[in-house]
């Protein structure tokens, strides 16, 4: 086996691993928002943060042809899917309470 595609198939597992984390932090420390946009933001927030797991898993079996090692799009999509997720909890999070 190349090694490029040898250390792209040990490393793919990482991603999956952190999505997991961050699904598992984000059940013990959130708090139920009081205002209707905000429950609405936390519920886009974490469906954003599964479909980024399920495209991590995805792009795990998908990009195992060379032909995906340089560009990666599925792995990359989720990553942003990560970082929107993330950003919306936080918007949540900073809501003044009332």
């Amino acid at each position: 086996m190349d090694m490029g595609l040898r250390i792209m198939l040990r490393s793919r597992h990482i991603f999956i691993l952190l999505v997991s984390l961050m699904e598992v932090g984000i059940g013990l420390y959130i708090e139920q928002a009081k205002k209707p946009i905000a429950i609405f933001l936390q519920w886009v927030a974490t469906t954003t943060l599964l479909a980024a797991h399920g495209l991590f898993v995805y792009a795990f079996f998908y990009e195992v042809d060379p032909i995906y090692v340089p560009q990666t799009p599925i792995l990359h999509k989720a990553a942003y899917l990560i970082v929107a997720s993330v950003i919306m909890h936080i918007l949540v999070r900073l809501e003044p309470k009332s």
